[in-house]
């Protein structure tokens, strides 16, 4: 039997009536610490989309960058 080497890098998930904010429920719901998880308002079609780290108790924002070749 093989062993697959799999990493979870990120979690999407919209808010269609709200801000691109970790919400209550996003925090009662996260599990996986040290994933980022990227959030998209698609309130009034704004399509703002926003990335946090989950760090066990907490979520903190972060800035996710291009990587240049």
């Amino acid at each position: 039997m093989s062993v697959r080497k799999e990493a979870l890098p990120a979690i999407f998930h919209s808010h269609p009536d709200s801000s691109a904010m970790p919400a209550k429920t996003d925090l009662e719901l996260a599990a996986y610490a040290d994933v980022i998880y990227l959030i998209v308002s698609l309130r009034d079609n704004s399509q703002i989309l926003n990335s946090f780290r989950y760090e066990g108790k907490k979520f903190s924002r972060i800035t996710i960058k291009e990587k240049s070749s």
